[in-house]
């Protein structure tokens, strides 16, 4: 037990001397991917989502009459406050949420968000020209249940981009989604609200699990938690900053989070 003790912080001690650290995407997220690009302008669909989604990935898809599929999809990781927008053409669509669990063991697939883009050129009787959804996505931790709330559609009259003299009328509907799942929390592992060594070793483990070709043993979220220079992939990089920010923070010598230590140790 106390050579395990001793061992620990040598091994990391000697990873922070031999990997280069790598520069931090601390407010970076990964574009999406579009199976089909989407080249139309009669709906635009928003989605607002901040750090604490980090792990989720957030998919917006419908199901063309030919049988084409048709998507969007965002990874979210280490992001700051961050949007996603859609042009998408008439019809039937679908936005899916999908995050570790709460206990970090698994993913979790949220209700599908069902909502329609109507192409006004297909009514002559409707009154605006286009139609605009806003989903504003965040975690709250202390909920129970996913709590769904839908705006009232308001109409609004915005400048064309396309004729400068002339406006445009948007019906907008806005639509907010609470997921009752854990927040998200870079380095901490272990899920004890508290960066420290034993979150270090945990990241060293599984680095040197992956490495030597098996799997890294983390949850999604912790895999998340984990890669705190935000290069995609947990090594003994991430282990070594774990630990040196553990230590600056319990010498009192730093007083931000894991992602602000970060940042600086970048040069950000």
């Amino acid at each position: 037990m106390k050579m395990t003790r001793y061992c620990i912080p040598m091994l990391l001690s000697a990873a922070l001397l031999l990997q280069p650290l790598h520069a931090a995407a601390a407010e970076d997220v990964i574009l999406p991917g579009c199976e089909t690009q989407l080249y139309y302008d009669t709906g635009a669909l928003e989605v607002h989502f901040g750090r604490d989604l980090n792990g989720a990935t957030i998919a917006v898809y419908r199901i063309q009459e030919e049988g084409v599929f048709l998507y969007y999809s965002y990874d979210v990781r280490l992001a700051g406050d961050s949007m996603m927008h859609c042009d998408l053409i008439e019809g039937d669509y679908e936005l899916e949420i999908t995050m570790p669990s709460a206990t970090g063991t698994d993913f979790i697939s949220c209700p599908p968000l069902a909502f329609t883009m109507k192409d006004p050129d297909m009514d002559v009787n409707q009154s605006f020209d286009k139609m605009e959804m806003q989903f504003y996505l965040s975690v709250d931790p202390s909920l129970t249940e996913d709590l769904l709330v839908t705006g009232e559609e308001t109409m609004e009259e915005r400048p064309s981009l396309t004729e400068p003299n002339e406006t445009e009328r948007w019906i907008c509907q806005r639509v907010d989604f609470t997921a009752a799942r854990r927040g998200y929390c870079a380095g901490d592992l272990s899920g004890d609200s508290i960066v420290n060594a034993s979150d270090a070793a945990l990241t060293l483990i599984a680095a040197a699990a992956a490495g030597a070709g098996g799997e890294s043993g983390l949850t999604a979220m912790q895999y998340v938690e984990a890669d705190v220079t935000g290069d995609g992939i947990v090594n003994a990089s991430d282990a070594a900053l774990i630990l040196v920010y553990s230590a600056s923070s319990s010498a009192g010598s730093f007083s931000g989070d894991m992602l602000d230590f970060a940042r600086i140790h970048a040069g950000k």
